[in-house]
């Protein structure tokens, strides 16, 4: 059954998963009147919550149905069908020792507002993303693994020069952004699979070292965004980096930090992690009673809503379980990781025709293609006539992880932007009259450099290396120091890697610009390059292995469909 197939079953039987299927109409008799009372109520709760939730899909909300719209829905629903008000005054009084004011009136609104609106459809979104990327994981930290591996693969890391606050559901979108909204991505998506993770700094307040470990009950499993890599274990053999080192086993073998350390990471060192300053990512969106009620109703959608901070009836709240899930901190050394939070906040703050708004509003541009324009000539005119916003439904196409569609819409979107290019070029319009010229065609060729881009992702995801590559070496063709020219050789140093081809590996690495953001990352796979180079067994030695391994291997290697090649 395909994903378009199961999203229309879901979004037909969402009325009776999310507040409970209505009863039979009552037989004659007594009680009959009140039943049937019950019965109309409850069907309108659910025809209440089913229309709010048909534009909460992901493929609509902000493409064809309004966040402000949407929230009325969300609030006729909750008027009569859910609970808005906290009838808990000691969790009150507890959570406001913790959280500012603006906290705490956020958590406590009694109507759902655009922010709340946006929380629920990025919520789905991550559980579908999270489902996806990490559909062939058989543990937690196989799931960690891969999700990590998916995070730097899909949003590649760049400073943010013009310091935008993006919600969590842009930084996917964009495919682009800091070390921290990786993080963020990452903690994210493993919270929609109910797994914990922290943010790991020292004691020493403005320090800015720091390390995410994902709670586990073997232990904390470490993961660093600098070098963009899983911390190599002692047993690690390899390149790619199957089992993380955990805080346990840096604290007893601080080289393996120092290594890091060496290549530019910003990890702090095994004295600083022995007790750290621990960070708790969050959303104060997730804390507030409404949210809490929609989630408890909507048993037929998996993803998480909303996840309290203190315990409850409703069982453990976050902050005890991460306290339990480590013996190097306690309930006192956890605060709140203020950057996601702080993005989220300053986001919903934009002011109207602020540098801020204009900068997010280009940013989209390319999302809005193709553009269908109308030329004047007399008039030496040209105006957008219609924004088709297809490459951003195909960017979520993508992401929820429809390969084959994306790959075929983006080849059309690429040959209707440079159509929509040609035709307004081929036209005799003077740029200097006509100041919105440069502006269109500047959006219609980043959409089509970033569809081209994004094929290759899709290929890559389906396992189509081959076709990936070739993809991937063609944009390199085609644009010159281009957005995603320095992430593209990354990915193709790593295939190189993962074929024992060293000499193609190094020639991509050293072509990443030293002021890149992924200079480091590409310093510390020069390094296992160097280690694995020194290992790897002479073609004499190789020939001597029986036939009956070599076929072993081969049949592995054909079999195992989660070891994709530039996975590191």
């Amino acid at each position: 059954m395909t994903f378009s197939v199961r999203l229309g079953l879901f979004w037909s039987l969402s009325a009776c998963l999310l507040v409970g299927c209505p009863s039979p109409p009552p037989s004659s008799g007594t009680g009959g009147s009140s039943e049937t009372s019950s019965t109309a109520e409850e069907q309108r709760c659910a025809d209440s919550l089913k229309n709010a939730f048909n534009s909460l899909d992901p493929h609509r909300l902000e493409i064809d149905a309004d966040l402000e719209a949407t929230a009325n829905e969300l609030n006729n629903w909750l008027s009569s069908c859910g609970q808005s008000e906290w009838d808990d005054e000691k969790a009150l009084k507890r959570l406001n020792k913790i959280l500012s004011d603006e906290q705490m009136a956020t958590i406590q609104a009694e109507r759902f507002g655009s922010r709340d609106v946006a929380h629920v459809r990025t919520s789905i979104l991550l559980r579908q993303i999270a489902e996806q990327a990490a559909e062939d994981a058989d543990s937690d930290l196989e799931r960690a693994v891969s999700l990590f591996r998916y995070v730097t693969r899909t949003i590649i890391q760049q400073p943010d020069n013009q310091n935008i606050p993006l919600t969590l559901y842009q930084v996917f979108l964009f495919g682009r952004a800091t070390a921290e909204h990786q993080a963020w991505a990452f903690t994210e998506l493993l919270h929609q699979l109910r797994i914990d993770a922290v943010v790991l700094t020292p004691q020493q307040q403005g320090d800015k070292k720091w390390i995410v470990a994902v709670c586990l009950e073997e232990g904390n499993y470490l993961f660093d965004f600098s070098l963009l890599t899983p911390v190599p274990s002692k047993s690690s053999t390899s390149w790619r980096i199957d089992t993380p080192a955990t805080l346990q086993e840096v604290i007893k073998s601080p080289k393996l930090l120092t290594v890091l350390q060496e290549l530019g990471s910003q990890v702090p060192s095994a004295t600083e992690l022995t007790t750290p300053h621990v960070l708790v990512p969050y959303s104060a969106t997730f804390w507030s009673m409404r949210m809490r009620s929609l989630n408890q109703t909507q048993s037929g959608l998996a993803a998480v809503l909303a996840d309290p901070l203190l315990d409850g009836e409703y069982g453990m709240g976050a902050l005890a379980r991460i306290a339990k899930s480590s013996e190097n901190w306690v309930l006192s050394n956890l605060t709140l990781w203020e950057f996601s939070e702080e993005q989220e906040t300053k986001y919903w703050s934009i002011r109207k025709n602020s540098s801020q708004e204009q900068a997010l509003i280009a940013r989209m541009m390319p999302f809005l293609a193709p553009l269908e324009v109308q030329v004047n000539k007399e008039k030496q005119e040209v105006n957008i006539t219609k924004e088709g916003k297809k490459q951003w439904a195909t960017r979520l196409t993508q992401l929820q992880g429809e390969f084959p569609k994306a790959i075929r819409n983006y080849g059309g979107l690429r040959v209707g932007s440079k159509n929509t290019r040609n035709l307004i070029l081929a036209q005799d319009i003077d740029p200097s009259i006509q100041a919105i010229l440069p502006v269109i065609i500047q959006r219609e060729d980043a959409a089509a450099e970033d569809a081209h881009f994004w094929v290759a992702a899709s290929q890559y995801d389906l396992g189509e290396w081959t076709d990936a590559r070739s993809t991937y070496q063609d944009y390199l063709n085609r644009y010159d120091a281009a957005r995603w020219t320095d992430s593209v050789h990354l990915i193709l140093a790593q295939i190189a890697m993962s074929e024992e081809d060293f000499e193609t590996a190094r020639n991509h690495l050293s072509s990443i610009l030293k002021t890149s953001s992924l200079k480091k990352a590409a310093m510390f796979l020069e390094s296992q390059i160097s280690e694995s180079s020194t290992s790897e067994p002479t073609k004499k030695e190789e020939s001597k292995a029986p036939k009956e391994e070599t076929e072993i291997k081969s049949e592995s290697k054909e079999e195992s469909k989660t070891a994709k090649p530039g996975d590191s």
